[in-house]
């Protein structure tokens, strides 16, 4: 009979020889030769986990029964209620006192986010772009700072674009009392910034990587330059927020590792995206890490036990989705710790996202000629010769070919050139649209540049948010288009998905869509979202080439987006919340 207790804050498991293999797919389990006993991390997680494996074989001891039992009373069956609540069922006497007299105040789905946090302390904010998790967040900061608990220093990691235009004025307009610090300029002046501390910094995910030590993952081995301490592991903030949390997906990389580091250390850490999952539910891990260390100690036991994979075609594993055996397990695990509602039930007085109208858009002889020759040889005739060294090089060129003529510039590289099928018909709408705003949105800079090259010959007001761009200039670009001045905003996926509000519009083109489903759906947000109540529907248009790459990638995001409705499940939760309908 398995037997589980606490030891020395571990869960020890003592099981007869033949339950071994089980307890191996324990995440964070180990074995103690000297005690001849197997120990795993106390967590809730461990404990469903252990249930999930031997089932009613498994005997509690007293003490674990007495914490597993505190934890589910306290956080666990609180948080899980909270998840998707659009209204408190109980009075908020606290964050009523904190909102008296001031001009900003939540509507009732924020004020059960806040409660949410504030029974949680380690959690992951998931509601879609646009719906105020900022602001949430200031007033979680607010209410822990108010009965005096050690909330600060309080640490913002977020996009280098969302410092100024977003946080700094956010936190300016809803808690005016916080000193705030944002960090920027050189490795030199961000050192120096960083021995002055304020109540609330706030710094770029790049700078995060220079200004921190590495954690460790797997078997990948730190130096001792990635081990030794740096400035942000020196000033030992009590509360980390990672905003755009989908950015410190990838566990391998530094930065994701640096961010780690400093979350680890504290005791309130939270994670905001409307987007946590790109690809599969392996996306997931490193963010619940973060947050949970203990929870999620392993990837690759994570995986193990609830993904379903299989072999692709290269020979690597590939992830397809929540392994159906240990669906429930997995969310019983995961819906304490993750907040999300769907846009259309927290904000009902928003409008309708009208199903997307797709506007083909042939090549132009000369594109075509281009396409085929690439798409056939893996070569072209230019100005001069273009050779595709390989397959993934071969598809960049064919997704160029299919928005765009091109020629080789004097430094060897490929600029896009007219004629472009795709800014053609970007034109035409612009002509079918009469005098309404239009916010257009493509992966590539220089089909961007087209587009407004074009638009300056025909002397339509712009602006642009591309990575050419100074974040002062995307700011003016889009203050002079929500205050009317200019009709048209060109964007990147990569510099204008995040962070950004242009609700003065409710079309948006898309002339390219990227790879990353997550990029799109940021991208998309920018229209609708708060602010957008003005408008009767929001338009979200698509070109696409026929007979090219494009269609492929259509496909492609549309298992992408399977995927991540398994997941974050927003239309069960939808129909629960709006009554069955």
């Amino acid at each position: 009979m398995p037997f589980c207790e606490i030891d020395d804050n571990r869960i020890v498991i003592t099981t007869e020889f033949h339950d071994r293999h089980l307890v191996q797919e324990l995440p964070g389990a180990r074995y103690d030769r000297k005690a001849e006993r197997w120990s795993a991390p106390l967590s809730w997680a461990s404990c469903l986990t252990l249930r999930g494996l031997f089932g009613d074989r498994l005997e509690v001891g007293e003490n674990l029964f007495a914490w597993s039992w505190d934890a589910f009373r306290t956080r666990i069956q609180p948080a899980t209620t909270m998840r998707d609540q659009l209204e408190l069922s109980e009075p908020f006497p606290e964050l009523d006192a904190i909102e008296e007299g001031r001009d900003r105040h939540l509507y009732p789905y924020q004020r059960v986010a806040v409660a949410f946090l504030d029974t949680n302390r380690h959690a992951l904010l998931c509601d879609p772009p646009g719906t105020g998790k900022s602001g949430v967040v200031i007033r979680f900061l607010q209410l822990l700072a108010s009965r005096k608990e050690d909330v600060f220093p309080a640490l913002i990691v977020c996009p280098n674009s969302l410092k100024f235009a977003t946080w700094q004025e956010e936190l300016a307009t809803w808690a005016p009392e916080f000193t705030v610090q944002v960090i920027d300029g050189s490795a030199d002046k961000r050192r120096k910034q960083l021995e002055n501390h304020a109540d609330v910094t706030v710094i770029n995910y790049e700078s995060v990587r220079l200004h921190s030590k590495l954690a460790g993952y797997g078997t990948i081995a730190l130096t001792d330059k990635e081990k030794a301490l740096k400035e942000l592991n020196d000033i030992g903030f009590k509360t980390v927020v990672c905003d755009e949390h989908h950015r410190g997906k990838e566990p391998r990389t530094a930065q994701t590792r640096a961010i780690w580091a400093v979350m680890h250390t504290a005791d309130n850490r939270i994670g905001m995206t409307g987007t946590p999952v790109a690809n599969n539910i392996g996306d997931l891990w490193a963010l619940l890490h973060a947050i949970e260390p203990e929870w999620f100690p392993a990837k690759s036991k994570f995986l193990s036990r609830f993904a379903q994979t299989s072999v692709n075609y290269f020979g690597g594993v590939e992830v397809l989705g929540i392994n159906p055996h240990h669906r429930d397990e997995f969310f019983s695990i995961v819906d304490p710790l993750i907040r999300r509602v769907p846009k259309e039930a927290a904000l009902p007085y928003l409008p309708p996202v009208l199903p997307v109208q797709y506007r083909h858009t042939p090549m132009t002889p000369k594109q075509k000629k281009a396409y085929d020759q690439m798409e056939k040889d893996m070569l072209v005739h230019l100005n001069e010769l273009l050779v595709a060294p390989n397959p993934l090089s071969q598809l960049t060129r064919l997704a160029q070919f299919a928005a765009a003529s091109a020629e080789i510039d004097d430094n060897g590289k490929v600029r896009l050139t007219a004629p472009s099928s795709k800014v053609d018909d970007m034109v035409d709408l612009l002509e079918e649209l009469g005098e309404e705003p239009l916010v257009v949105a493509a992966v590539s800079r220089q089909l961007i540049e087209l587009g407004a090259a074009r638009l300056e010959k025909l002397k339509i007001p712009h602006g642009l948010i591309t990575g050419a761009q100074s974040t002062y200039e995307r700011q003016q670009a889009v203050q002079r288009f929500q205050e009317g001045r200019i009709r048209v905003v060109l964007m990147t996926l990569g510099a204008g998905a995040e962070g950004i509000t242009l609700t003065r519009a409710n079309t948006m083109l898309f002339q390219q869509e990227s790879w990353s489903q997550v990029q799109n759906l940021q991208a998309k947000d920018r229209i609708y979202r708060i602010g957008s109540e003005r408008h009767d529907a929001i338009r979200i248009i698509k070109q696409i080439t026929p007979g090219t790459v494009e269609e492929h990638k259509l496909a492609v995001l549309g298992e992408k987006s399977l995927r991540m409705e398994e997941i974050v499940r927003d239309e069960i939760t939808l129909r629960k919340l709006l009554g069955g309908k």
